[in-house]
């Protein structure tokens, strides 16, 4: 195993909002590697960029870090562990510094991202400058470089133009030249072939492997799909209602799934698959809703959509059991040896309230 470029322990993350407190991430734990690519797979409301931009202090301001370690090269970076302004600042001057030069990251929305009052040579050059030795020629030449690297097409013409010139798939294509532009040890990757024709789509994930493969730069891609996953990832965290419900290498997940939410994604694709192969038949679907965060119980957050679940489901968070070396799960159904002795503590205890 390679060496924990990012390792993050009990992550738990709240939004304070004019309904009350969202618990957007609930215990979340994951690590990745140089060379590694992580993906995290669930759908919206999971948790999955709340993670990432919380170990890059880019929370919004109502957000907040209620608990656990994230630790980068080494470094610790959770507000948690530091109690004085000095310490705090001391953070925020240390997360300047990594964000955009040893961490990238490409966001999903180019236009939220890209400043559209500045050219797009601009852009891509400030960045480079402001962490990199380089003099206007050289930042430049390398911005260049990086547009035909990402296809944009004639790329010093391309330098003077502004962003509502370019298409939102080309917006995108130069949002991952700027995560690249740095030479970053860990690329944060937030959905980011979704604008892309499929073609380009293939070329852009060609070229995140090669980074990771050559470069030995780590990768955590954020995506809803599992195809893209499947073509690229060494692990996959699967995440539902701000917590980790299986976690594993790609084979794991995709050949032997545990938790129940793993294998209704994985039926949903292979059945979109067959239908579109002339197959037919009826598309499944996980029946309910996804948890409401502002009102999450202590009990597993998928047991309201679950078939399988049972009455310790919807009372107690899951054990998490280990089926092999990195494959993990949080499921009642693998635990029943410690959901029989939570159940006779319940029987003692409402024996002793009779008495």
């Amino acid at each position: 195993m390679s060496e924990r470029l990012l390792e993050v322990r009990d992550l738990r993350v709240s939004f304070a909002t004019r309904q009350g407190t969202v618990r957007a991430v609930r215990g979340v734990s994951f690590h990745v590697g140089a060379g590694e690519i992580l993906g995290f797979v669930g759908e919206s409301g999971s948790g999955k960029s709340v993670s990432v931009l919380s170990c890059m202090g880019l929370l919004a301001r109502n957000g907040r870090i209620d608990g656990g370690s994230i630790l980068f090269e080494g470094k610790e970076l959770s507000p948690v562990f530091l109690t004085t302004r000095e310490q705090q600042q001391q953070r925020e001057n240390e997360l300047r510094r990594l964000r955009g030069g040893r961490i990238g990251m490409i966001f999903q929305d180019p236009m939220t991202y890209i400043n559209p009052v500045l050219t797009i040579g601009t852009q891509l050059t400030e960045g480079m400058r402001a962490h990199k030795p380089l003099s206007r020629k050289e930042a430049r030449a390398r911005a260049v470089e990086l547009m035909r690297l990402v296809e944009i097409p004639d790329p010093e013409r391309r330098m003077r133009q502004y962003p509502y010139e370019f298409s939102g798939g080309m917006r995108q294509r130069i949002l991952i030249a700027a995560a690249l532009s740095c030479d970053p040890k860990l690329l944060i990757a937030d959905e980011p072939t979704t604008a892309l024709d499929v073609t380009v789509q293939a070329q852009i994930l060609d070229l995140i492997r090669r980074r990771a493969r050559e470069a030995g730069t780590a990768v955590i891609l954020i995506t809803h799909d599992l195809g893209v996953v499947a073509s690229l990832c060494d692990r996959i965290a699967i995440l539902y209602g701000g917590k980790i419900a299986e976690t594993g290498t790609t084979d794991d997940i995709f050949y032997r799934a545990k938790h129940p939410y793993t294998r209704g994604l994985l039926l949903s694709v292979a059945a979109r698959r067959a239908d579109s192969a002339g197959a037919g038949g009826y598309l499944p679907s996980i029946s309910g809703s996804p948890p409401d965060l502002l009102r999450i119980n202590s009990g597993c957050p998928f047991a309201a959509r679950c078939d399988s679940a049972m009455k310790i489901c919807r009372d107690y968070m899951p054990v998490r059991r280990t089926f092999g070396k990195g494959h993990s799960a949080s499921c009642w159904l693998y635990c029943r040896d410690s959901a029989a002795e939570i159940a006779a503590v319940q029987d003692r205890k409402r024996g002793d309230a009779r008495v």
